[in-house]
């Protein structure tokens, strides 16, 4: 077998901010602070993150782990955790059977940075971000397997759902078992179909499914699973939900005249930020619906509130809001010591606009890391 590293710059489709922060072009600097070759960046300063967040984010984390099955090396990560240890963090959306390679590429690569970084003398894990508040089930519902004769066969579930339901929430009916069907008529049964039968059944959620599994495949590597669609977590970090209701009008102001600034570069804006946009959702009835302003107030759906209101309603209830692509890296890194982020090339392209919301409500910007492809 033939062993051969390719480089970013010949994969496809890659954006050419993506392909400018790989070769630390000078014109990225004001959108990247850190370069993703320099660890010397990766400082994480514990007075970034008091003792009792630290305690109350490990215990939900225990709590979550243990019901996925965790092995004991996850448990010992999760100890380490509360005990001071910083995280390497990466996440992706709750795919069908994993999701696509590379959710499982950037499990990998999360590992490796974490041990990376305990070998030179700053004790961190790896934590993997369940995106299950993301609402596009049509994104999560399939899986590309390739067959035995090298054709790619797509595999899809429709499963019954309130409309724009965050995904991780949405429950498998009897379409889940045709699909596991098909995937051992073509895989046959083995270690991993039986895997795939054990954590994707009938009344299992898209996001304990996925858990499960990565629980399961990772169980030697102590990869801490971490699902922010529990309450707790919001509730925890209700102080960024918070600020991003109250300085909605200077976070606008900031990311449009970010959009500028990477227009100017010659670069485009991954995520569309218009004068009505908030960086919010609010589920209601189980819908995730944005947060948007109108005239002078807000609207949630049908429902028009005052700034006032809205600040309120956050206050009162962290649970019913959550954070679109660019504030929820903000809310992750509330919640986590992150000495790092591992993305892949869409989320390096959209971090370039997230910084500014990291600088406003975090006072600084977690070095983001490519995964390996």
């Amino acid at each position: 077998m033939r062993a051969e590293c390719l480089p970013f710059s010949r994969i496809p489709h890659n954006t050419r901010l993506f392909s400018d922060f790989l070769t630390t072009h000078p014109q990225v600097s004001k959108f990247y602070p850190h370069s993703p070759f320099d660890n010397s960046a990766w400082e994480f300063k514990p007075t970034d993150y008091p003792a009792e967040r630290r305690q109350r984010v490990a215990a939900v984390l225990e709590k979550q782990n243990r019901n996925w099955g965790a092995a004991d090396k996850t448990l010992e990560n999760i100890h380490k955790l509360s005990a001071g240890a910083a995280a390497v963090v990466t996440g992706q959306q709750v795919g069908l059977f994993g999701g696509p390679l590379f959710s499982l590429l950037k499990a990998i690569t999360a590992i490796k940075v974490a041990a990376e970084a305990t070998a030179q003398g700053r004790e961190t894990v790896p934590i993997f971000w369940l995106a299950t508040e993301d609402h596009d089930l049509a994104e999560v519902s399939f899986a590309n397997i390739v067959r035995n004769d090298w054709k790619l066969e797509r595999i899809s579930v429709v499963p019954k759902a309130i409309e724009q339901a965050p995904a991780g929430s949405v429950v498998f009916g009897e379409e889940i078992t045709a699909a596991v069907n098909t995937l051992a008529a073509t895989f046959g049964e083995n270690e991993i179909t039986e895997l795939i039968r054990e954590t994707y059944h009938p009344g299992a959620t898209f996001g304990d499914a996925f858990a499960l599994l990565f629980a399961r495949l990772f169980a030697d590597f102590g990869l801490i699973l971490m699902d922010n669609l529990d309450p707790d977590f919001h509730r925890i970090a209700q102080p960024i939900y918070v600020a991003a209701a109250e300085r909605s009008n200077e976070l606008n102001a900031a990311l449009l005249a970010r959009g500028k600034e990477m227009e100017s570069a010659g670069y485009h804006a991954q995520v569309k930020v218009s004068p009505s946009s908030t960086l919010l959702f609010a589920v209601k009835d189980g819908t995730r619906l944005p947060v948007q302003r109108a005239n002078g107030h807000f609207n949630i759906g049908t429902a028009k509130l005052s700034h006032q209101e809205l600040v309120a309603s956050v206050k009162a209830r962290p649970e019913e809001f959550n954070g679109n692509a660019l504030l929820r890296p903000v809310v992750q890194d509330y919640l986590l010591p992150t000495l790092a982020y591992v993305g892949g090339p869409a989320e390096v392209a959209y971090f370039a606009q997230s910084t500014v919301v990291y600088e406003k409500l975090l006072g600084r910007v977690t070095p983001i890391l490519p995964r390996v492809s």
